[in-house]
């Protein structure tokens, strides 16, 4: 009996050992490898919070543009964007409600804060992907492609918005809407992060190289749009009920980590990949 108990044992030892290799040889396996030895979680992190600091300063001096030159409210921008419903876009005007109309120099203020913070995000992004994809960092220099990166961003934010209130438009909440959206919103992603990879990594990796990353990058945006229309305007309207506006900072702070998180995600795994097709893993 005894020795029957230890054979069982040594086939589950040897069976949990072929899995365990398998998995470590396996395209998910060895990325998750090469996160904790780079410590991803960490840039991950670090990302995050500069791109919360990038957003709000953002965010802000947007709307602060807007209502001087009454071109409309970053309410509807956002609701657009997140797929928000009558009562969170209610919940979330609370977050930007203001009668003042600002002056040029709160608008200058705000610029300045906005491009210092954006300035700060796209070099910890640089950072991120020169770690990810095994480069040297680039000399100071290259702060030229950070500035180029910064003076994009906005106009793809924007783009992204009208896009997205575009593919909306035709089907509204139901499924077939859901789906457009994502398709839209990741392929505009995708070819930001395509661009944006480009850039930082100043040339030095094809763009051919940078595009399974970059599309699966896309495809975590897409995906996190529709995840945006189900859950994002429930949370907006209950953490404005219980802590007024700052809950609905709070709830666009948490999507801003998570779509940070798709982006190194997706940048890691690309090149995982490409590690693996030039037969270096």
């Amino acid at each position: 009996m005894t020795a029957a108990r230890t054979d069982r044992r040594a086939v589950l030892a040897a069976r949990v050992e072929v899995w365990a290799t398998r998995w470590q040889r396996s395209l998910p396996g060895h990325a998750w490898q090469q996160g904790l030895r780079l410590d991803v979680a960490t840039h991950t992190l670090a990302l995050a919070a500069q791109q919360v600091l990038c957003t709000a300063p953002l965010l802000v001096a947007m709307s602060a543009l807007l209502r001087r030159f009454h071109l409309g409210s970053v309410v509807v921008l956002l609701t657009n964007l997140l797929g928000l419903d009558r009562t969170s876009t209610t919940a979330l005007s609370s977050l930007f409600e203001t009668r003042n109309r600002p002056s040029l120099g709160v608008l200058g203020l705000g610029l300045v804060l906005s491009v210092a913070f954006a300035t700060s995000a796209a070099t910890t992004t640089q950072r991120m992907l020169e770690t990810v994809w095994g480069v040297t960092r680039a000399p100071w220099t290259s702060l030229w492609r950070q500035v180029v990166w910064v003076v994009a961003l906005t106009p793809a934010m924007a783009l992204a918005m009208y896009a997205a209130r575009l593919s909306r438009a035709p089907a509204g909440s139901h499924p077939v809407g859901w789906l457009l959206v994502a398709f839209t919103e990741g392929v505009c992603g995708a070819a930001f992060a395509w661009w944006t990879q480009r850039l930082l990594l100043g040339g030095r990796i094809a763009w051919r190289r940078l595009l399974p990353g970059s599309g699966l990058i896309g495809l975590g945006l897409g995906i996190a749009s529709v995840v945006s229309t189900l859950v994002v305007p429930d949370q907006i309207v209950d953490e404005v009920t219980d802590y007024g506006p700052i809950g609905a900072a709070f709830v666009l702070s948490v999507w801003v980590v998570a779509l940070t998180a798709v982006m190194v995600v997706g940048s890691l795994a690309g090149a995982v990949i490409d590690e693996r097709r030039h037969g270096s893993g």
